[in-house]
């Protein structure tokens, strides 16, 4: 099966946003050409992992619970910032 190459965030306030992932994360962000639109650099190059794009949300937010597989979940959640944390079923 091919490598995921590429995925997308759609942020309500995509400046929130960026600053959320910068923090928690460390990941770079660079707006395209002054569009709506922000390349996501989420390590350096021959590390694992993919690079993506943030944008404005399109349409209503997701509902139910949406999947996501973690390595160091519990170091992820500790590094985040108590005012960012939400509940996790």
């Amino acid at each position: 099966m091919p490598r995921p190459v590429h995925f997308e965030i759609q942020a309500e306030q995509p400046e929130r946003a960026i600053k959320f992932y910068r923090e928690l994360f460390g990941w770079e962000f660079n707006q395209w050409e002054g569009q709506p639109y922000w390349l996501i650099k989420t390590g350096e190059k021959g590390t694992p992992g993919i690079d993506g794009g943030l944008l404005p949300r399109q349409g209503p937010a997701p509902s139910g619970m949406q999947p996501v597989t973690a390595f160091g979940l519990l170091t992820t959640f500790h590094a985040v910032p108590f005012q960012w944390r939400i509940s996790v079923r």
